[in-house]
């Protein structure tokens, strides 16, 4: 997959978020999601994981997805029992999902492109979940 580029990560995007409200300051603090997200030890899930799912593959292809966004994702989807293409179009229409897997702005394009979603569509790899069961099982221990 490939990750979407935080507008942050531009200088266009630094001038851009001075007008951009953070999700933090948008929705209820109190909310389970926000509570969870902020007891979620997410750097020694990240260190843990850093190994297991490196930033770059070391064959060459696309950089992974940030580890915080696929283990949230990966709970997302456990917690509501849903298919990978329904816990992606309901992140995107979620701000409490979002903030949840790291986002700092309302984000309202998916964080993986569709030219990848469609080539993951005929072979029967999930678009959330890792590639390999070892990464699989590594992120399920990890977010257990």
């Amino acid at each position: 997959m490939r990750h979407r580029p935080a507008a942050s990560d531009t200088a266009a995007g630094h001038a851009d978020d001075l007008f951009r409200q953070r999700l933090e300051n948008q929705i209820d603090l109190r909310h389970p999601l926000v509570k969870l997200a902020q007891r979620k030890p997410w750097a020694a899930l990240e260190d843990a994981l850093k190994d297991t799912l490196p930033p770059a593959p070391t064959g060459g292809g696309r950089p992974a997805l940030p580890i915080r966004l696929m283990a949230g994702l990966l709970y997302l989807k456990g917690a509501y029992n849903l298919s990978d293409e329904a816990v992606c179009e309901r992140w995107l229409e979620n701000p409490y999902w979002q903030f949840f897997t790291g986002e700092v702005f309302f984000q309202t394009k998916l964080p993986c492109d569709s030219q990848h979603d469609d080539e993951l569509a005929g072979t029967g790899r999930s678009v959330v979940a890792p590639a390999s069961q070892g990464q699989a099982q590594a992120l399920r221990a990890a977010c257990a």
